[in-house]
């Protein structure tokens, strides 16, 4: 049973949980079925795995718009916006990938959307989530979005305040340049999280 294509979405982490961690929804329906309730879910991250696997070149330029960025971790509502800004559609990608399911795959999915249909999952799948949520405590996104906040602009802060006395270092070559971003980045995790433990260990 082969799935054909229909259309994706994407949802993002940061309004629940305060990571910028991106999923894309790939719907397709089949010769003899309508378009599937729950689409497939494929991070960002794998996406970009399969990229690597597909399409080289593609691969590289998508990790260069990652690596241009300033701050910490993934950051990919912002690599989405910038990749749609640059007008590169991945939707190409999107469908090849789909494209690689196999039969067992897609029927075993076809079989998890039916059983997610009933009242009965659906109301357990909102207790799940409700006692997620409870368990983070109040505030958890806005907290983990601060403490990245905090985080990014710790390192902008040093490398301002480097660059302001010593612009010299960055004219030394790339080698002493990397060297300089690898401390950078080693100092600026290091003070944070011995941050964190003042704020949170008593």
């Amino acid at each position: 049973m082969k799935p054909i294509y229909t259309r994706y979405e994407t949802s993002n982490l940061l309004e629940d949980l305060g990571h910028d961690v991106v999923h894309f929804i790939i719907y397709y329906k089949t010769d003899v079925l309508p378009e599937v309730r729950l689409g497939i879910i494929l991070p960002y991250s794998d996406l970009l795995n399969f990229i690597e696997q597909t399409d080289y070149p593609t691969f590289e330029y998508l990790s260069k718009i990652r690596s241009s960025m300033t701050g910490y971790g993934p950051k990919e509502t912002k690599v989405l916006a910038k990749i749609e800004q640059e007008g590169f559609d991945l939707e190409p990608f999107l469908k090849n990938y789909l494209k690689t399911k196999d039969d067992v795959f897609i029927a075993q999915h076809l079989e998890w959307n039916e059983k997610m249909s009933s009242t009965q999952n659906q109301e357990n799948s909102k207790k799940i989530v409700e006692k997620i949520n409870n368990g983070l405590g109040e505030n958890y996104a806005s907290r983990q979005i601060k403490w990245q906040n905090y985080i990014d602009e710790l390192d902008q802060t040093i490398h301002e305040l480097t660059f302001r006395y010593y612009p010299e270092l960055f004219e030394k070559g790339e080698e002493k340049i990397k060297e300089y971003r690898s401390a950078l980045i080693r100092t600026t995790l290091d003070f944070s999280e011995k941050v964190d433990k003042i704020l949170n260990v008593d």
